[in-house]
């Protein structure tokens, strides 16, 4: 039998499926919640070296680690640090630095680096490379196509990372909370309406850090910190009641339906908690819900009202109960996500698995389960940094927003 009937699959074709394959990973079927842009960018691929070679070389080292062959595993980091110094190269060219297959291409390193490093710090490097060209790009190139897709779709990723960092940045300006939805063809879901809010939460954090700054300074007259504090309080009690008003116009009457529970499901770890009036340990149900956006949502909105319940100006928010409360209520959802089956959800629920495990006592049954299902997160969709991201306890480290990718 001739070649010509029997080709042997060039190395474009091993490359297409290679990409084709950490793709899928990534965005299985059509489920609300793959990140569709990263479909669009293996599509447009094809015509944008950089983003191709971005592509392979993350794919094929993905699944090199993934099957733990250490000879491609070895090629394919090489192959991987020389487009991330090509990438580099392209930011410092005017002509280029703004380019959407460019944005692209520091995306998809992004994701790569979020599912196999394990610290933080190269993760926060490129989150905030990412920003720093968006921002330069300006609302305007994020009303079309795959870059309104890209904007939307990593929001609130965005968002989070400002208030992990306590750190304001430009998306709360009016022209990033509107321009992108300009638009009739797209309309903020309940997702977006609550990002909007809390937007204003990393400004009120760096003026708490103002305030801890304030009192503890013996300098400053007692009344002026007192003076501050009051400021302080106020401006909490608003972003809480912006908060639940968003809960009552778009969560208590959501359009597709409400939580409803089940029985946890025995094939992933499960959770148990205090019954506080009884003084037992209990198995509880889970939280299902009608949709992603709805179970991202709530567990965001729970999180967001324990990360502001740890501020002295604002720490009787909610009662002890209510935060223990919270926590399990976000731990009891994680089977939901995990349902849903691929691993772009788990970016979604990290920031609020982060807070509960914050707000649980140490060595406790719960915090086991987060830390046990962190474990599985990494054998199920190999996100390596999941549990060191997950079960931090102390801040992160601000002074690696200075580095660059």
């Amino acid at each position: 039998m001739s070649t010509t009937d029997n080709p042997q699959p060039s190395a474009d074709d091993e490359a297409y499926k290679l990409v084709s394959r950490f793709i899928n990973i990534q965005t299985p079927g059509t489920t609300t919640g793959s990140p569709r842009w990263l479909q669009a960018a293996g599509l447009i691929a094809e015509t944008c070296p950089l983003l191709r070679d971005v592509l392979e070389a993350t794919s094929r080292l993905f699944l090199a680690k993934t099957i733990k062959d250490t000879e491609i595993e070895l090629d394919a980091q090489q192959r991987y640090g020389s487009v991330l110094s090509r990438v580099q190269s392209s930011l410092r060219q005017p002509d280029e630095s703004s380019s959407t297959w460019l944005l692209l291409s520091i995306a998809v390193v992004t994701i790569f680096e979020m599912l196999q490093q394990r610290s933080e710090n190269p993760i926060v490097c490129h989150w905030g490379a990412l920003l720093t060209l968006i921002e330069k790009r300006g609302p305007l190139r994020h009303v079309h196509g795959i870059e309104r897709c890209f904007f939307i779709e990593l929001r609130l990723l965005w968002v989070l990372w400002s208030v992990e960092f306590r750190r304001p940045t430009f998306l709360s300006l009016e022209e990033w909370r509107t321009i992108p939805w300009t638009q009739t063809d797209v309309q903020k879901d309940a997702l977006q309406h609550l990002l909007d809010t809390v937007l204003e939460i990393p400004a009120f954090l760096r003026q708490c850090d103002r305030y801890t700054e304030m009192s503890n300074d013996p300098s400053i007259p007692a009344q002026e910190s007192t003076l501050m504090m009051r400021s302080m309080q106020s401006w909490a009690f608003i972003l809480r009641n912006r908060l639940q008003q968003w809960k009552g116009d778009y969560a208590d009457d959501y359009p597709a339906g409400q939580p409803y529970e089940c029985n946890q499901n025995d094939t992933l770890p499960i959770f148990q908690c205090w019954n506080r009036e009884r003084d037992i340990v209990i198995t509880p149900t889970a939280f299902m819900y009608p949709d992603l956006v709805l179970a991202t949502s709530l567990c965001i909105y729970k999180a967001i009202l324990l990360s502001l319940s740890n501020e002295v100006v604002s720490a009787d928010f909610i009662t002890q109960t209510k935060k223990y409360s919270y926590a399990c209520d976000i731990c009891r959802s994680i089977q939901f996500y995990l349902q849903a089956n691929h691993g772009n959800v788990t970016m979604q629920i990290l920031y609020p698995l982060r807070i509960a495990y914050q707000v649980f006592e140490e060595r406790s049954i719960e915090r086991q389960f987060v830390e046990d299902i962190s474990e599985f997160i990494v054998k199920q969709y190999h996100f390596e940094a999941f549990p060191s991201l997950v079960t931090a306890t102390t801040p992160p480290d601000n002074s690696v927003l200075n580095q660059q990718i």
